[in-house]
């Protein structure tokens, strides 16, 4: 009996341990989540539990969370009221979406959308609700970004003077434009009515149904013309419609598989012409006055004879005049120079001829200046009582603009596919290029944590790491610059520049990667001292320069890299010359253009966002240049830009040289630093700390403010701009105001020149970006506390 209560203890003991591993499993799966999980209190909305994504999204910590009155802290009165709304539907119904705007411990909102769950007790009230949440910013953005595409589409259809109607691959009405309405058709509430071109009668009864279903099956354009011959019903919503000539053309409409998901169908009331073309044969005279009224054009062929004859609005279709142009049926084949053309027109001509009935066809002509025009022909044959052929007659319309809409609208479908496709292989490439270095980072961070490393191992992985987060650091710099372009910000700042130095960093810079790669760089500086200084913006110009020269790195295996610069009178020429793979003829078009690339491909070897040559030719034309490109596939390419050579107005002084500010530091300072990320401090403080350097720490503004009244043997305030409570530059106005004298300067991830502007507005002495550079932070501490020094 002993035995059996030991194995049964046993037996609860490991049950035990079951559960409590299975609970660490999954609560590790919902931390691994993108998403964010929530679970509270359906009744006080009080969070129980959430995971990292949850408090990456908001901004607030773990514990800040736990003692948030939630969900007050997260959301707008407007949006508690309709989540409470939403609370007591889904308590039936168990679970339920909702959209609500998540208000970051910054201030920032973000669109979010909730799947929400009740967990009910054994009494079926609901006691936890689950949220599973994620951010919908970019579905947003996709979706007014689709508005603005079907706003245009739909505007080119509204506005076209044709009558217009879409409709699906199955000829059910889907769209109608104004011009089809009024063509005493439809009306916009004939939707309701169903409406099938495929069970249409007027196009059953008239022999065109084959050529209809052509268009759907086939993806074949049809052209026809309709006459409606029956009046509508008394109680239809369709207008009556009695004895309407239409000229109609389906074209289908394909997704990129070549299936024919839609049709549209252009309409053009050609009931006057028909009219006119009626009159004609009763009276000629009456014909030729309406077609000068309708700019309807006539021509009439006599078979015997071969003779030609026009009226004067077919002179005007074709750009031509009658003193200088004869009308025979050589000189008229010469005005549509494409044999194809020609060929299918006599075949309509022949087969309309053999069936005694009216022919249409439509067909390319050139203008006298060169350009290409569109005309449509209705024509039929006049028989003798043998029944020989002996004339044939019929009208000319020009159709060009109705062409140049046509082409308009599938030039707009292709765009917007195209520009799809564009976005996503540059998403998709983005979120490789970001993985990539992240994983270095957090991978070798983690080998980091070994306590059997050796020293030169520990070097090796804190290189990869300093490596994939300067990598890191290139791509959000390309992000943030094409998000400038893009939102036309950039900003030219001009500054003294000596040229033969940049040309020099640059060298030195590169060296060793092509020194990797077993390839020459060469660089050319002809300017003297005196003539390389130029007013530019020099920032920009290393970036253009580090853009090209990188490119031709990665692209070069084997040969050399020439780059340099050449002065031609006004101007200045920059090269950037490879002996490597070159672009290909096709791409060199397009290769500037933003989300482009000349290889998308999951299997390209080189690494980098792709955005280098579009920011590239922003920033010079920003500055008053232009850039092309040289290649011929497998023989390299060079690349060239040319800027204003402009010389500074004053003289130019060069800067002294720098020296090392923390090993030459004879005397303590104190330093303030206010900055709310821990990490970021941490960093600060072992920086300023080898440097001999006391460190006061406030986590907000308001500890700023404190401090500064408490410690009058503050030297200098590192000032973080972005912090809770009170932010920087409110607590720069008040520290000012404390201490005139007191240098603050502010140290943040906003990198705009408008940040910068408010900063020094506010009193700030000087800015530096993060990441920090160390020796700019050394000189800027050295500048402002050198009597102190």
């Amino acid at each position: 009996m002993e035995n059996l209560h030991a194995k049964s203890k046993e037996e609860l003991i490991e049950q035990i341990h079951r559960l409590t591993e299975d609970k660490k499993i999954i609560a590790q799966a919902i931390d691994s989540q993108t998403d964010t999980f929530f679970v509270f209190n359906p009744e006080t909305g009080k969070a129980i539990q959430w995971n990292k994504a949850f408090s990456t999204l908001s901004g607030y910590s773990h514990k800040e969370i736990a003692k948030l009155p939630a969900p007050i802290s997260y959301y707008s009165k407007d949006d508690l009221n309709k989540a409470s709304k939403f609370i007591n539907e889904i308590k039936n119904k168990q679970t339920g979406i909702i959209e609500l705007t998540l208000i970051c411990k910054d201030g920032s909102k973000i669109p979010t959308e909730y799947n929400v769950s009740a967990i009910n007790d054994p009494n079926g009230t609901p006691k936890y609700f689950i949220s599973i949440g994620r951010d919908i910013r970019d579905r947003i953005k996709i979706k007014k970004e689709l508005k603005k595409r079907e706003a245009f589409l739909n505007s080119v259809i509204d506005q076209n003077p044709y009558a217009m109607w879409i409709s699906d691959n199955k000829g059910n009405l889907l769209r109608t434009n104004k011009a089809y309405c009024d063509l005493l058709v439809l009306t916009t509430e004939n939707l309701i009515e169903n409406y099938n071109i495929l069970e249409d009668k007027t196009v059953k009864e008239q022999g065109v149904l084959d050529h209809v279903k052509a268009v759907f099956q086939k993806g074949k354009i049809a052209h026809f013309n309709l006459r409606y011959n029956s009046k509508t019903k008394k109680n239809s919503k369709r207008k009556n419609n009695i004895g309407l000539f239409l000229e109609v053309t389906i074209a289908p409409i394909t997704n990129s598989k070549g299936k024919v998901t839609n049709a549209i169908v252009i309409c053009n009331n050609i009931t006057e012409q028909k009219q006119v073309e009626h009159k004609f044969l009763e009276s000629e005279e009456n014909l030729l006055d309406a077609q000068k009224m309708s700019h309807l054009g006539y021509w009439k062929w006599d078979v015997t004879t071969g003779n030609c004859e026009w009226n004067a609005e077919t002179y005007k279709i074709f750009h031509l005049d009658p003193d200088e142009f004869t009308p025979q049926l050589d000189s008229i084949m010469k005005l549509s120079p494409w044999p194809e053309d020609n060929a299918r027109d006599q075949e309509i001509i022949q087969r309309a001829i053999d069936k005694k009935e009216q022919g249409f066809f439509e067909q390319r002509f050139l203008r006298p200046d060169g350009s290409t025009g569109f005309y449509s022909s209705t024509f039929r044959g006049i028989w003798n009582d043998q029944g020989e052929l002996i004339t044939m007659v019929g009208t000319i319309l020009d159709i060009t603009e109705q062409k140049k809409i046509e082409q308009e609208l599938r030039k707009a479908k292709e765009k917007a596919e195209e520009s799809d496709t564009l976005k996503t292989a540059f998403l998709a490439n983005m979120s490789h290029e970001i993985r990539t270095p992240m994983n270095g980072i957090l991978g070798f961070a983690d080998l980091l944590k070994s306590p059997e490393l050796t020293s030169d191992q520990q070097q090796k992985y804190i290189d990869i790491i300093e490596q994939s987060g300067n990598r890191m650091l290139s791509i959000i710099h390309d992000l943030i610059d094409i998000s400038k372009i893009e939102t036309d910000q950039v900003e030219i700042i001009k500054e003294k520049t000596e040229l033969n130095q940049i040309m020099d960093n640059l060298h030195s810079f590169f060296k060793p990667e092509a020194d990797k790669k077993e390839l020459e760089l060469y660089q050319s500086a002809p300017l003297t001292e005196e003539e390389c200084i130029i007013e530019t913006d020099k920032t920009k110009l290393s970036q253009i320069l580090t853009n090209l020269i990188g490119n031709a790195i990665k692209f070069t295996s084997t040969g050399q890299i020439k780059f340099g610069y050449t002065k031609e009178n006004d101007n200045l020429l920059f090269y950037v010359k490879d002996t490597g793979e070159g672009v290909p003829f096709e791409m060199q078009d397009i290769i500037f253009e933003r989300f482009r690339q000349a290889d998308t491909a999951p299997s390209k070897v080189v690494e980098g966002t792709g955005l280098g040559l579009p920011i590239s030719k922003a920033f010079v034309e920003k500055m008053g240049g232009t850039i092309w490109l040289e290649s011929i596939k497998g023989k390299g390419s060079s690349f060239y830009f040319r800027l204003p050579y402009i010389k500074p107005k004053n003289k130019v002084q060069l800067p002294n040289i720098k020296h090392n500010f923390a090993e030459n530091m004879q005397k303590d300072l104190t330093v303030l630093v206010a900055e709310d990320d821990e990490i970021s401090f941490q960093y600060l403080k072992e920086l300023l700390s080898q440097a001999n350097i006391n460190v006061l720490h406030a986590p907000n503004g308001v500890e700023v403010i404190k401090l500064c009244k408490l410690h009058d043997d503050i030297n200098l305030i590192l000032m973080d701009i972005k912090m809770p409570i009170l932010n920087g530059l409110e607590a720069t106005e008040q520290v000012k105001k404390i201490n005139a004298k007191l240098p603050v300067i502010a140290q943040s991830a906003y990198v705009s020149i408008k940040d910068k502007i408010k900063a020094k507005e506010a009193g700030c002495d000087a800015y530096v970006e993060k990441p920090i550079d160390k020796d700019d932070l050394f000189s800027l501490i050295e500048k402002y506390t050198k009597d102190k020094i």
